[in-house]
């Protein structure tokens, strides 16, 4: 009997995996894959079906990866095809009526038209995704987002949240009309800055043209000094007026153009609409 049991199990050899042969030409030259890792890469990419079983820490993150782009760059004409090669688990035909059932219920075949905000909208409670619900009453079809479960841990934490679809709709209106208000706004404050840049180079010409006109009347001053027409305590007190006024403009000046530089800065108006639609905005 035990040699009828050992001839029986011996009948039965499953199929070890080599990946010796691969090459692994693309990957990072830092990565060094196991010898285990390397046949379950193999195991994957002849095998057509395969559980990556390793314990914990093994590595089977780099073996999912390493077989993904192993199939990827190893053009189809090279791959190795055996077909019906062991039985298979279920028959076609149950796999054909399965593969039918399955795309008879899937969400994609039961509903032709989804909600827009269906899968996008969570439960302040128990931070579930928001069911939709669709009923027709008097005033027509309605639309409804609601929580339909409960937190395991602590069951009044949820608290069955719901919003309809109405609602919602007013609150994105009223979103997209303050950032609408608020792009004007930044646009406004871009046409004035630019006013006021323009103004105050306006203004820098100016005290340029003044600083100009003082030079030329210190320099008549030191003539009129030479020819003697003037003495020299009246050459010395018209000097220091005119260096005085002079430095006054050249403080005005400095300050004018500090100015200039900060309205010329690269603000980012994006960065700043954001932020400012982020705080008024009734969402979290």
């Amino acid at each position: 009997m035990k040699f009828l049991e050992k001839q029986h199990l011996l009948n039965y050899l499953l199929r070890e995996y080599d990946g010796s042969h691969l090459t692994f030409s693309e990957m990072n030259p830092d990565i060094k894959l196991r010898t285990h890792q390397v046949n379950a890469v193999a195991r994957t990419i002849y095998g057509g079906n395969t559980l990556l079983a390793h314990v914990v820490g093994s590595g089977k993150t780099f073996e999912m990866i390493a077989s993904c782009m192993e199939q990827k760059r190893v053009p189809e004409s090279q791959w190795t095809v055996v077909e019906n090669a062991h039985e298979g688990i279920v028959s076609r035909k149950d796999f054909e009526k399965v593969q039918n059932m399955f795309r008879q219920y899937s969400k994609k075949g039961r509903r032709k038209n989804t909600e827009l905000f269906t899968s996008k909208i969570k439960c302040a409670g128990c931070d579930h995704t928001l069911v939709t619900k669709e009923y027709d009453n008097k005033a027509g079809r309605v639309v409804r987002y609601a929580c339909n479960t409960n937190n395991g841990v602590d069951i009044h934490k949820c608290i069955k949240n719901m919003i309809y679809e109405e609602v919602i709709a007013k609150v994105i209106l009223t979103m997209l009309q303050q950032f609408i208000q608020l792009v004007e706004d930044v646009n406004q404050v871009n046409y004035n800055r630019k006013d006021s840049i323009k103004e105050y180079k306006k203004e820098v010409n100016g005290y340029k043209n003044t600083l100009l006109m003082l030079q030329n009347k210190k320099f008549d001053n030191y003539k009129a000094y030479k020819a003697g027409t003037i003495t020299l305590e009246v050459f010395k007190k018209e000097k220091r007026t005119y260096e005085k006024r002079e430095e006054g403009i050249d403080h005005k000046i400095e300050a004018l153009i500090h100015k200039i530089e900060l309205l010329q800065s690269n603000v980012d108006d994006s960065e700043v609409i954001a932020k400012e639609f982020n705080r008024c905005s009734p969402f979290e």
